[in-house]
């Protein structure tokens, strides 16, 4: 599909629609499922790290388990990067398969 003025269009909503959202309802980080992939990647990290936490020790024992691909990812990045790397190569795919693909 070409670039045309309406896609261009198309894609300056969506933009626009986002930072609305953004603006009125906020950007939370590290709230929701965020906080278990975190820790439990800084956990992969470092084995010493939450000794007495529930959560952690059951969901380490069988490997691989539902956090542990997005944790595995996450490890690899400190200060969150990987999260923000995530979050904007999801963000252009979609931008982008909703203006090429549609």
């Amino acid at each position: 599909m070409k670039l045309t003025s309406k896609n261009i269009k198309l894609a300056l909503y969506i933009l626009a629609a986002y930072l609305l959202i953004i603006l009125f309802r906020g950007f939370n980080y590290a709230s929701g499922d965020v906080v278990d992939v975190m820790s439990y990647a800084r956990y992969l990290q470092d084995n010493q790290l939450y000794n007495f936490d529930f959560y952690i020790q059951n969901i380490s024992k069988i490997i691989p388990n539902e956090r542990y691909v997005f944790s595995f990812y996450f490890q690899k990045w400190e200060h969150g990067s990987g999260s923000c790397l995530l979050f904007f190569t999801a963000f252009f795919y979609l931008l982008f398969y909703s203006i090429y693909i549609r």
